[in-house]
């Protein structure tokens, strides 16, 4: 019965989910005038693969390839921004229009593109971004992980396999040591329990299933993958000083 009832409102809540994405005309507000009020941090932001660019080791550029493709038009992401290059660009924006903080992601795929191998031209240019950051005054964000997973970490079965989880801590472990000195503000995952949905019970995004018990036991995966990162990266504060 209580497995009925969990399922049951679960269907509901992708039913919601449906309905809730469709856009809705945004009210115009006054903002002539107005101040943000002492320490209020503003701030844009990247997520990894959204935007950087030359991400393919991964689901998500397998995904985009496939005949037929199945994205409107056959769009793929490929350069995206082209973060990945014109860094730099985007940072001198947001600094001249005011901003005080700053978000980018790392793309698990690109740092380690074979299992237990880390990239070090990949994490030194994401230790570049880091330190630009903090050069030019932001508070510094750092999002782990946004939806795209590595290719080995695929085949191995992604968010239910207890080697991906073990691989994760060490990768979660491996950024904190390296980048702690540089972040203000951590997030380990953005979205989980939309990937949850989309990806396991409605079947839009990678890994396309179609599975709403599934779903539930990835999504509870996700919050033991969190915890575990938060515990780790919580572990990694004496690095803060290390530079």
């Amino acid at each position: 019965m209580t497995v009925v009832f969990v399922v049951t409102v679960f269907s509901i809540l992708v039913i919601i989910y449906g309905n809730i994405r469709k856009p809705r005309p945004s009210k115009k507000i006054k903002t002539f005038g107005l101040k943000f009020p002492e320490g209020f941090l503003w701030a844009t932001g990247e997520d990894a693969y959204q935007h950087e660019g030359g991400n393919m080791n991964n689901d998500w550029a397998a995904w985009e390839a496939s005949v037929p493709s199945p994205i409107e038009n056959g769009d793929t992401c490929e350069r995206a921004a082209d973060f990945w290059n014109r860094y730099e660009e985007d940072f001198a924006r947001a600094k001249s229009d005011g901003q005080n903080a700053h978000r980018i992601g790392i793309e698990w795929s690109r740092v380690e593109p074979f299992m237990g191998e880390y990239d070090e031209d990949a994490l030194a240019r994401y230790e570049e971004m880091l330190k630009s950051m903090k050069d030019k005054g932001f508070t510094v964000f750092l999002n782990i992980w946004h939806f795209t997973l590595p290719n080995w970490a695929v085949e191995a079965g992604g968010w239910d396999s207890e080697l991906v989880m073990v691989r994760w801590e060490e990768f979660v472990e491996e950024l904190a040591i390296r980048f702690a000195w540089y972040v203000d503000y951590w997030s380990t995952m953005i979205d989980s329990q939309i990937y949850a949905l989309n990806g396991y019970a409605v079947g839009e995004i990678p890994p396309n299933k179609k599975d709403q018990k599934l779903s539930m036991k990835i999504y509870h995966h996700l919050i033991r993958a969190h915890a575990r990162a938060y515990k780790n990266n919580q572990g990694k504060r004496h690095n803060k000083g290390r530079r």
